[in-house]
């Protein structure tokens, strides 16, 4: 079983794209933080970095991608629920590169939340896409 889970703060703004079918891509760094007891016994904090991207339908309703524009912003705390996914592509000089990624995908299960102390960003995604043919 494939499922990612983490919660954390984003590092900047969602970057979006869109594809010439209209979907739109969100893509995002997210901030988890945790840490070890050394030899010491001093506690070391440790940051962790993840991408997470997300593809939504230019079917989906606009409260949706409103959802996303206003509320995956720098600082914003997130939880997001998906799958580790692993790209690979040739680069200019015929070098193999790999990209790992948390991908969101509503259709398995996956959800992201956006967790913030403003009334319109404390609805959950599900809210956000009732009803919206993907």
């Amino acid at each position: 079983m494939n499922i990612a889970i983490v919660s954390g703060n984003l590092g900047g703004s969602a970057k979006t794209s869109i594809f010439s079918n209209g979907n739109t891509k969100y893509a995002f760094s997210l901030a988890t933080s945790g840490g070890y007891t050394d030899a010491k016994g001093e506690w070391v904090d440790q940051t962790e970095w993840h991408t997470v991207e997300t593809i939504v339908s230019a079917k989906a309703t606009e409260k949706l991608h409103n959802y996303y524009k206003n509320g995956l912003v720098k600082g914003a705390k997130v939880s997001v629920k998906g799958m580790n996914r692993t790209s690979k592509w040739k680069d200019e000089q015929g070098v193999d590169v790999y990209k790992r990624f948390i991908s969101v995908e509503y259709s398995d299960g996956g959800k992201i939340e956006i967790n913030s102390t403003n009334a319109m960003q404390e609805q959950t995604v599900e809210s956000a896409v009732d009803n919206v043919p993907f």
